[in-house]
């Protein structure tokens, strides 16, 4: 009979240590609120969570310790609503996608306007044009001092309206030198030096290949010429 209780002491034990500074409620429904990079189930799938009969059955306190952790999430706000959760969300906008490469690996990370490191394993920005870098460019999360340079050159060419910035799909900057460079809807990769003389020459050169319907494989913007292939 003692053996039984102690089995039974124990048992309730573990119970109680597994349940431990959790907080679960029922709920309805979820609900999030402004989110515009980040997708819900990025979210919930990280969260304690369980759907019963369907209501969601979820502990509030995985709930915010996820989005304390999350990069991407500037603010949030929980608020309960006839049963159901409402979860506003401010996001850390990113501004930067990167593809780092090291051999045949890639990984995709992103960074916000400070160049703050928000997002590792996913792109959330898909319609800025994603830069290709090598791994020497970042080191412990802390860009070349090059790259940084390079970024706020986007920055500044975007900012003071230089049509062919939002045109960019594809950056390659592997050689920081002379870059390479698609853009929306064109098979022609352009190879440029990374200043602004070379965007304003790719941005001519773009608008004349778009007037005449013509785009070479390849083309070179050089000082005071181009070559083409």
């Amino acid at each position: 009979m003692r053996k039984i209780y102690y089995i039974i002491i124990l048992l309730a034990l573990s119970i109680s240590t597994a349940y431990a500074g959790k907080d679960f409620k029922i709920y309805k429904s979820i609900e999030f609120k402004d989110l515009n990079y980040l997708s819900k189930y990025e979210i919930i799938d990280l969260t304690d969570f369980t759907v019963k009969e369907k209501k969601i059955i979820i502990d509030i306190n995985s709930l915010i310790r996820v989005l304390n952790d999350l990069p991407m999430v500037k603010s949030f706000k929980l608020t309960e609503i006839d049963q159901s959760l409402l979860v506003t969300i401010v996001e850390n906008q990113p501004v930067f996608p990167l593809c780092v490469r090291e051999g045949g690996n890639n990984l995709l990370i992103e960074l916000d306007k400070d160049y703050n490191l928000i997002s590792v394993g996913r792109i959330h920005a898909i319609n800025m044009p994603i830069i290709i870098i090598s791994q020497e460019e970042m080191r412990n999360r802390i860009l070349s001092a090059g790259l940084k340079k390079f970024l706020g050159l986007l920055s500044d060419l975007n900012k003071d309206g230089l049509r062919v910035i939002r045109e960019i799909r594809e950056i390659d900057y592997i050689n920081n030198l002379n870059i390479n460079i698609l853009l929306k809807g064109r098979r022609t990769v352009f190879n440029i030096k990374p200043d602004t003389d070379s965007f304003n020459k790719l941005n001519y050169a773009a608008g004349y290949f778009d007037r005449i319907k013509y785009y070479p494989h390849t083309f070179t913007i050089l000082n005071d010429s181009g070559i083409l292939k």
